[in-house]
């Protein structure tokens, strides 16, 4: 009996601690950013263009790495985790919406992406965002001069990453002026 108890001790802890490991997912987050951009509403959800695009994406994960815009568009070829940041003159408001059909003019250095409203986030890459989303969106395009999209990658990161990640990589508030465009 006792044995059978020891058994089926051990037998709970590996399925406790599978489970345990089943929570942490590799991942990482696509930063792309631009300076004005426009919100239409739709009866599908939105489409945001971000205008003044930065020629380049960060991947903000245990490495730093610096990639091209239409390289972070063929990763996302499915509905997205994100959050959408956009500074303007009068503050900051932060959304969490789902992402999808990225098309991106390099010519035009102009993204469009559909949005939809996040109603729950339940996953850990943009829990920092879910805190302070505000999900109201600036409407006013002269009054913007940043538009920041973290979008959510379920996916191991890029191996060739720098070994010190870069500022903003603790701080998705801070200005990342070196990736800049």
């Amino acid at each position: 009996m006792k044995q059978l108890s020891i058994i089926l001790f051990l037998l709970i802890m590996v399925f406790v601690s599978g489970e345990c490991f089943a929570e942490e997912t590799a991942g990482y987050i696509v930063l792309l950013q631009g300076e004005n951009s426009t919100h239409v509403e739709s009866t599908n959800g939105s489409t945001l263009t971000i205008e003044g695009m930065n020629p380049f994406a960060a991947y903000i994960g245990t490495k730093g790495y610096l990639g091209s815009v239409k390289d972070a568009i063929k990763i996302m070829d499915k509905s997205l985790d994100a959050a959408v940041v956009i500074t303007g003159d009068n503050g900051q408001s932060t959304s969490l919406v789902t992402v999808s059909h990225p098309v991106y003019s390099e010519d035009d250095r102009k993204l469009t992406l559909e949005t939809k409203p996040l109603e729950f986030y339940e996953g850990t890459l943009l829990k920092h965002f879910a805190d302070e989303a505000t999900n109201q969106t600036v409407k006013d395009p002269d009054v913007i001069k940043l538009t920041r999209v973290y979008v959510e990658i379920h996916e191991n990161p890029p191996e060739n990453g720098i070994d010190s990640p870069a500022p903003y990589v603790n701080n998705p508030n801070s200005d990342p002026t070196s990736i800049r465009g």
